[in-house]
């Protein structure tokens, strides 16, 4: 009867993370779920010594696999979605120079508020990546959104600097996301030095 009723308590946070969106969730809800899961499915084999071949060994082998693929499949969109909120545009007359920070157009709020979820549950499963069998994706995801941030700092620093007043707002906007992104995934002390150096940046600009 406890077996079956800590089963029943792992499936239901399987269930709930296989039914995630990865294009429109909670990133607070989905990690509550991973640990939930990770905490009772280890447990689980810890402390009941369970048989891979028995009846409850199968279910939890096909849970863990199950939420696994999941995460796996958040892991390899992380970047994407972190890196959509953040334009990037080809410099030079014939935009055949170096990558630069798009300020065109304003921040997109939709895929601001999708990077910083993406990058809250990044954060947030360093924890429970090796116990929930996806710390290959996770390490990836983790080294591609780090380089192409850090990247990106340094560029949209040299662009506030330098922006016309017309496309100082916009740079404004994505020095903004950029410092949450960088608080949220490197450390506050980063995100309030990145921050810093933005001010520092404009006030250089506006006094040119």
């Amino acid at each position: 009867l406890v077996g079956e009723i800590l089963f029943a308590a792992i499936e239901t946070h399987s269930t709930a993370i296989r039914a995630t969106k990865p294009n429109q969730f909670n990133a607070d809800a989905l990690l509550a779920h991973i640990e939930g899961f990770t905490t009772l499915s280890n447990g689980v084999v810890k402390e009941v010594e369970l048989r891979r071949d028995g009846v409850w060994g199968q279910r939890l082998i096909k849970d863990r696999a199950a939420v696994a693929e999941v995460m796996d499949g958040f892991m390899d969109r992380a970047p994407k979605e972190i890196l959509a909120a953040l334009p990037m545009q080809k410099s030079g007359s014939y935009s055949g120079g170096p990558k630069v920070p798009d300020m065109s157009r304003p921040a997109d709020p939709e895929k601001s508020d999708r990077a910083l979820s993406y990058a809250r549950l990044v954060t947030g499963c360093r924890r429970f990546a090796a116990a929930g069998s996806f710390a290959a994706s996770l390490k990836r995801a983790d080294e591609e959104i780090a380089n192409a941030l850090k990247s990106y700092n340094e560029e949209i620093v040299r662009e506030l600097r330098a922006a016309s007043e017309e496309k100082r707002l916009n740079a404004e906007q994505f020095a903004a996301i950029a410092t949450e992104l960088t608080a949220l995934l490197f450390s506050p002390e980063e995100g309030e030095f990145l921050r810093r150096r933005g001010r520092a940046a404009l006030s250089s600009s506006m006094a040119a």
